[in-house]
């Protein structure tokens, strides 16, 4: 199996060189693989933009079947993509405007919420690890999954 040539999980409690909190150090980072695979296989990651203010268990049913959510390393490798074509913030994808990008991850037996953020007075990206059940998200955030 290929490996990514980028540093993805290192020992130093970082993640591509982000700036981790403790939830996502606790809850994902032990479950992300060390060898990172350099295909996704089949996994295709859909992209939806939400149409009305939802909470995230409103989100959650809105997808449909548990395995659309990513696991730890299937988010790795997303994450690292989107990132990598996005490493300075620009219009595309992930957003990078005021708008949310959100993934739930399925994680040691828990559903993992992680809000994907570009600071732009820092001019870096950010994650937000947490479980579903307090954050209400926006019109127009958006969601990802994989089918």
């Amino acid at each position: 199996m290929d490996s990514l040539d980028r540093d993805l999980h290192s020992g130093d409690g970082n993640f591509m060189g982000l700036p981790l909190d403790k939830n996502f150090r606790k809850w994902l980072l032990p479950d992300i693989s060390e060898v990172i695979p350099s295909s996704l296989g089949t996994l295709t990651v859909c992209k939806k933009r939400l149409k009305r203010s939802m909470s995230d268990w409103e989100v959650l049913a809105e997808i449909e079947d548990p395995e659309s959510l990513f696991s730890p390393t299937e988010f790795a490798i997303v994450l690292a993509d989107l990132i990598t074509a996005q490493a300075n913030g620009g219009s595309g994808t992930p957003s990078s405007d005021a708008h949310a990008n959100i993934f739930f991850v399925w994680s040691d037996a828990r559903v993992v919420m992680v809000r994907v953020y570009w600071r732009a007075g820092s001019r870096d990206w950010h994650l937000f690890t947490d479980s579903p059940g307090g954050v209400r998200w926006n019109v127009d955030d958006y969601v990802f999954s994989c089918i």
